[in-house]
């Protein structure tokens, strides 16, 4: 069963209601009241698949907002797909190479804006960010919490993130 999570008022982002998938795939969210909502899909429990949005949007900002009145809504529906993964091993400066625990991965979607995804490297200096929907891609690599051994940088090798290389991922890649 997969879950129709998280249909937002647009306008203070509160989540109103959620639903999991019936074995046919159907669902079914009730008592919203009258107003503008986005729709999201999701795996339960993280899953296999990409999360998206109504009409295949893949950010709440570029989702289609469903209106609710009074009378039942029907054909607000989803194909989701495979999600892609990014993995690999952060590693600290200087020689030998070592992998740096505990840095913080964060994947921004090519366009800017915030952060679609995160992951965190385990004490070899590897990470996986996983489900993500297929699109372009930026990667930020933070240091550790409390940490000023490194700066932060973008994968590519740039320190701000327009200098950043762009990924571009497809459904059900896994790129490392």
């Amino acid at each position: 069963a997969y879950q129709a999570k998280k249909p937002r008022n647009t306008e203070n982002s509160e989540t109103y209601a959620s639903a999991t998938t019936d074995a046919d795939g159907n669902y079914t969210l009730s008592a919203l009241p009258p107003d503008s909502y986005t729709v999201q899909f999701q795996s339960p429990d993280g899953g296999t698949y990409a999360p998206q949005y109504w009409q295949n949007a893949n950010s709440s900002a570029k989702a289609t907002p469903v209106v609710v009145t009074e009378q039942a809504i029907t054909g607000i529906d989803a194909d989701l797909v495979a999600g892609a993964s990014v993995s690999g091993t952060i590693y600290a400066p200087g020689k030998p190479k070592v992998g740096l625990a505990d840095a913080q991965i964060a994947l921004y979607q090519a366009a800017g804006g915030a952060p679609v995804a995160y992951g965190q490297t385990n004490d070899h200096g590897k990470y996986i960010v996983a489900n993500l929907a297929p699109g372009r891609y930026s990667v930020g690599i933070n240091p550790p919490f409390g940490s000023n051994a490194v700066d932060t940088e973008w994968w590519g090798g740039s320190f701000i993130q327009t200098g950043a290389r762009t990924l571009t991922l497809t459904a059900g890649q896994a790129l490392t």
